[in-house]
């Protein structure tokens, strides 16, 4: 259970709070008694309405009997067959989901990365976008001046709001100059961040036409944004957004046009940059409008630190300079990037590390079951399988009749077990990404494996019975 839980995400409710408990003990030993006298009272009901006569003439029926098998016994078998396919299939789709999502291409780079949380919301910097000496990013331009100074350091930049971590749709609505005015509700939205220079380039975003922001983009200079793929295919699929105009909300206007306090109330499309991916199980592009940190100033930007040597090694220094820069700032939180991917990916790590569990333990029932079924069967014709050795039958012959026997029973259990899989299907189609649950690969793969498996249980009871000497087992009986 320790290990179960230390691979496990730290956001799933009450999860730290599992143990094996006395509640937990005796619900397991009641339903270990519960099944011990269920499936013990059925072949006790079967003994008690057995027909004498016929038990006695059991030993004398020979080969005419086969080797048969109960039917409660194969259906079992079978049943544990099937429930081994469709969790072994649902752990098969879960594992490949895994490695499509952390292989996809997020739009940016991961290594390497440091990012760290800074809170100016408590320093006493109160005036945000008014052009004054106490603005938070006179201290943020210096801290970067100084974090890029650090050796070590490839580049430095800051946005408003750490990477896109949810699933919900764009909320921030806009307008573009010059498109027909359309009420607040009605209005189309994008994501909206606020980036410094030297962002794009510590994130590898590429910039594909346009300019990218400077440091002469401050306050009260003319507005600016940056806009990514996305935006540019719904909003200007056929036409050129450089050198439209677009601003939070809606206006009235014209461009170049100011507020009181002398900032812009439109942004120019300068450039537009590629399409960056959320840190979601599904990750996707949506539309996105970009401007200059230092035209959009928040509270609570994160420092993204690109690293031209160990990225880990960075963190005391990074720590050092903010406090050295800002003094009254919080502890800064600083993390590499890829430890912050990972916890996004750490519930669909353990959702496929409990179900492919749940699989294995499956299939080792299984071919528990199996095993134990021929083992059984084998032992109690023993006599039979004497006489058709005695009779001519070879030791192949032998290997095959129980190897055959067994294999029919795993061959109804598979077909059986993805017949299940696909009416379930729909229960996991929420959890892929990229892969379909009818994926032929995982199927073949499952089939493979359940057969391999199926086929050792099988082979190591025929093989003993393949060795029966023939006179022995004769006189036995």
């Amino acid at each position: 259970v320790k290990a179960l839980l230390a691979t496990g995400p730290p956001n799933i409710p009450r999860l730290a709070s599992v143990s094996i408990d006395g509640v937990a003990l005796w619900f397991t030993l009641g339903v270990s008694l519960a099944t011990g006298l269920l499936f013990g009272l059925a072949p006790a009901w079967q003994c008690s309405r057995a027909d004498l006569n016929e038990a006695l003439k059991e030993s004398q029926r020979g080969a005419s009997d086969g080797m048969s098998l109960g039917r409660t016994q194969r259906l079992l078998v079978t049943a544990q067959v099937t429930l081994a396919t469709v969790l072994l299939i649902g752990a098969g789709l879960m594992l490949q989901s895994f490695a499509r999502l952390m292989s996809t291409d997020r739009g940016h780079q991961i290594e390497q990365i440091l990012t760290a949380d800074l809170d100016f919301s408590v320093t006493g910097f109160t005036s945000w976008v008014e052009p004054t000496s106490t603005r938070p990013q006179v201290k943020l331009r210096e801290l970067l001046e100084r974090v890029r100074q650090q050796p070590g350091v490839r580049s430095a930049g800051v946005a408003y709001r750490f990477l896109r971590e949810d699933m919900q749709p764009p909320r921030q609505p806009f307008s573009i100059h010059g498109r027909p005015e359309q009420p607040d509700d009605e209005r189309p939205t994008a994501e909206h961040n606020a980036i410094s220079p030297g962002y794009l380039e510590t994130l590898g975003i590429r910039l594909l036409r346009g300019r990218n922001f400077t440091e002469a983009d401050v306050l009260l200079a003319p507005g600016v944004a940056l806009v990514n793929e996305s935006f540019v295919r719904r909003h200007f699929a056929d036409e050129d957004p450089l050198g439209s105009h677009v601003t939070m909300g809606g206006s009235t206007a014209a461009p170049g046009a100011t507020d009181a306090r002398g900032i812009s109330v439109w942004s120019e499309v300068v450039g537009v940059v590629s399409d960056v991916k959320s840190l979601t199980t599904r990750p996707e592009a949506v539309p996105e409008i970009y401007r200059p940190y230092w035209q959009w100033p928040m509270q609570h930007p994160t420092l993204y630190v690109r690293a031209s040597v160990d990225a880990a090694a960075l963190m005391p220094a990074i720590r050092q300079i903010t406090r050295e820069v800002v003094p009254g700032l919080p502890a800064p939180d600083v993390r590499l990037l890829a430890d912050r991917l990972g916890e996004s990916a750490a519930r669909p790590r353990f959702q496929m590390q409990l179900l492919s569990l749940f699989g294995l333990l499956a299939l080792i029932l299984a071919a528990g079951g199996i095993y134990g079924l021929l083992a059984y069967a084998v032992t109690r014709r023993q006599r039979e399988i004497g006489i058709r050795m005695a009779l001519g039958a070879g030791r192949r012959n032998v290997l095959g009749l129980v190897i055959s026997q067994g294999m029919r029973l795993v061959g109804t259990g598979i077909v059986l077990g993805i017949v299940a899989a696909l009416a379930l299907a729909r229960l996991l189609r929420g959890l892929l990404f990229e892969v379909k649950p009818t994926d032929p690969l995982t199927l073949l793969t499952v089939i493979l494996v359940l057969a391999v498996v199926a086929l050792l249980a099988c082979w190591l009871p025929a093989r003993r019975a393949s060795r029966v000497d023939p006179i022995i087992a004769v006189r036995t009986e």
